[in-house]
């Protein structure tokens, strides 16, 4: 996979993602495109990447410096999601974290309570919970759950 600076092109594709039940929850709604676009391209405590595989973007990276560590958001889009790319997906994102930031301290995530799928990946990982919290999320409470990847 080819890891690349997040651009227009990309942006469009990646809000405009569209997943199926029960995972729609990760449409950005029409009202929250703005939003996340200023988020990608205008807040610089925020770093997005592309992540292209065969010229495509497969998934999106995302790494927030914060106080007690780095953390990370990531997604595969829709159609690629459910056929065993996750493992690889998410370490390929830690360590592109710890070689572009040249970072090797704790990594933190969050994750919607209901993702299942994804919390267990995270725990195979190494990931393990600490805690969680409700927030709005494009005008829903949404529970998240924290999680955290010691230091290597």
């Amino acid at each position: 996979m080819n890891i690349v600076p997040m651009n227009r092109q990309y942006a469009d594709e990646y809000l405009h993602w569209q997943y199926k039940e029960p995972y729609t929850f990760y449409n950005i709604p029409p009202e929250g495109i703005e939003e996340t676009d200023h988020e990608i391209f205008d807040d610089p405590s925020i770093h997005y990447f592309s992540v292209l595989k065969d010229g495509r973007l497969f998934g999106i990276y995302s790494y927030v410096e914060i106080e007690d560590g780095l953390e990370i958001g990531l997604g595969i889009c829709p159609e690629e999601t459910g056929k065993g790319n996750g493992k690889r997906f998410v370490s390929e994102c830690l360590e592109f974290g710890r070689n572009y930031f040249n970072y090797q301290g704790t990594f933190t995530l969050d994750v919607v309570e209901f993702n299942r799928r994804a919390i267990h990946l995270y725990k195979q990982l190494g990931f393990i919970e600490t805690g969680g919290a409700s927030r709005l999320s494009f005008g829903k409470s949404v529970t998240f759950i924290k999680m955290e990847l010691g230091a290597t």
